[in-house]
């Protein structure tokens, strides 16, 4: 009986024995990991372990996510930018589709007052042809008076009439004269200010062209920002995840290293029970 137990304990013992020397390997490759450098039986030095790994991963994960943060505000910011010369350019836009729209109308004006200013250039024309027509006829008749002196009149009375006659009648025409020149520069000086509106207008469409093409510039530059941030937060996501993901491992490891030990630390110490006994 005597022999049969201390067999058995020596089984007990064996065992106990490739239960530490076990418990020793992985306890000291768990702390190799965590070690700033350690040597393998050739003498060969190797980096870090697991949880160095995960430490790193973590950095740069810590890295990353700065990097992104400072990414998406700086996007932002030149987003806020973009909008605000977008409702800049927006204003600049109806502040001359306004201005464009008064040039019109002025240019309407402009156009109604030169045809009224022909319809009369017209109207005195058609008078003075008239009046040079009735100012032949008084010719004439004093012509005829000169031949003839008329018995009832005193001599040269007709001749007298009919000069007075010519000499109001051109008096007329000359006041239609300077109207029809007055009116004339009226109207040259209304086709310069069209001429001159009509510049502004062609000035101001090329300026909202322009004006679209920039805003229109500008908002595909907006939604490349947009686009820019989303990709970033889901980068960001991304890493969040994996940097959760990585803190969970390196925890682990590290519980893992702690229960080994105390596994470790039983089996020293059943070991050194049964050797007592």
């Amino acid at each position: 009986n005597l022999e049969s137990a201390l067999l058995a304990k020596n089984r007990d013992i064996a065992q106990l024995k490739e239960r530490i020397h076990r418990l020793m390997n992985d306890s000291q490759e768990y702390k190799s990991r965590e070690s700033p450098r350690c040597r393998t039986p050739a003498g060969d030095q190797r980096g870090c372990g697991r949880c160095r790994a995960l430490q790193r991963e973590i950095s740069t994960y810590q890295e990353n996510d700065q990097k992104n943060k400072s990414d998406i505000d700086e996007l932002n910011e030149s987003l806020a930018a973009l909008n605000k010369k977008i409702s800049k350019l927006e204003l600049d836009k109806r502040s001359m589709n306004d201005q464009l729209q008064l040039y019109e109308e002025q240019i309407v004006k402009y156009d109604d007052d030169i045809s009224a200013l022909k319809f009369q250039r017209d109207v005195v024309i058609k008078n003075n042809k008239e009046l040079e027509s009735i100012i032949e006829e008084l010719r004439e008749a004093k012509s005829k008076a000169d031949c003839s002196v008329d018995s009832i009149m005193p001599e040269n009375l007709g001749n007298e009439v009919i000069d007075l006659q010519l000499s109001e009648l051109r008096l007329a025409l000359d006041e239609k004269n300077e109207i029809i020149c007055e009116r004339d520069e009226q109207i040259s000086g209304l086709k310069a200010k069209l001429s001159e509106e009509s510049s502004r207008v062609a000035v101001l469409e090329d300026e909202t062209i322009m004006n679209q093409s920039t805003i229109q510039e500008i908002q595909q530059k907006n939604e490349l920002c947009n686009a820019k941030i989303l990709e970033l937060q889901k980068d960001f996501d991304k890493l969040t995840d994996d940097y959760q993901l990585t803190c969970t491992e390196l925890g682990d490891a590290r519980k893992l290293q702690e229960d080994v030990e105390k596994q470790l630390q039983i089996s020293m110490s059943e070991a050194m029970h049964l050797l007592k006994k």
